[in-house]
């Protein structure tokens, strides 16, 4: 994430339940890392292992449609990774009352293009409901019809915060507008479709970045409320001048979400 500011985790949903980019496996809420963790032993991913902009390097179905993602030499299913919704500061335990959920299920969307990352969304589903507090709040998932070009969004996420840099331990939020669909294919060589949206400011600097992908795209609604417009995707390098950062537009998935949504909730 470039040119961010730490942000008031009071005010800013941390809790993306479903949507994620397949770049995550599960989203900016799940991190890996190699060494053990203190309490619980499980593999936590952490994103100066690059496995969130790298988890989906290889993307096995085996015959039982069990996932199995990719990071080096080491594979991981939903029994190796772990949720933590509420997290906040990754150098201080526990401030702002995390929860680590088992993963039960995770669905891919079923044409997810590795090549050119289209339809790059999946949901998760935990082995136990979700506990909301102060830190941990839903999300709205956006209308059918609702019109977010041209407006300005929030994108968070614990990415790098200068290309080729390191990653943050602090949550971080930056506002950049959505761009219009004409302005975003013109921007690419490679093939933007109407389910995707471009952010980032036009005149560089403010962009996700590498380490951020899966996490969400908010737009705030008049009635206060924040809703997930679109999950990070895919870029090329951070905050480049004319080259925004690329997401899967959500309003194109709800039918796809709504189907798929009924045995996982």
């Amino acid at each position: 994430m470039l040119l961010l500011k730490k942000i008031d985790v009071y005010l800013l949903p941390l809790c993306i339940l479903l949507v994620f980019g397949l770049r995550a496996t599960a989203g900016q809420l799940v991190r890996t890392k190699y060494e053990k963790h203190r309490k619980q032993g499980d593999k936590i991913c952490r994103q100066n292992t690059e496995c969130v902009s790298r988890f989906e390097c290889n993307i096995d179905l085996e015959p039982q449609n069990q996932q199995k993602c990719r990071l080096g030499n080491e594979l991981y299913t939903k029994e190796n990774v772990v949720v933590r919704l509420g997290e906040y500061d990754f150098t201080t335990d526990n401030e702002t009352q995390y929860i680590d959920y088992r993963v039960a299920a995770i669905r891919l969307h079923p044409d997810y293009d590795h090549a050119t990352h289209a339809n790059d969304i999946a949901l998760v589903r935990m082995n136990r409901p979700t506990i909301y507090n102060s830190f941990i709040r839903p999300i709205c998932l956006p209308k059918t019809n609702m019109e977010v070009y041209s407006r300005n969004a929030v994108v968070a996420g614990w990415g790098q915060t200068a290309y080729g840099g390191k990653v943050s331990n602090v949550l971080q939020e930056v506002t950049v507008p959505i761009w219009e669909h004409d302005q975003c294919v013109s921007a690419f060589s490679q093939p933007i479709s109407k389910t995707n949206l471009c952010a980032a400011s036009y005149e560089g600097g403010k962009d996700s970045c590498k380490g951020d992908s899966g996490g969400p795209l908010l737009v705030q609604r008049q009635d206060g409320r924040w809703t997930n417009v679109g999950v990070v995707s895919w870029g090329i390098k951070c905050g480049g001048i004319g080259i925004p950062g690329v997401y899967t537009k959500v309003t194109s998935y709800l039918k796809w979400i709504a189907v798929n949504a009924q045995d996982v909730i």
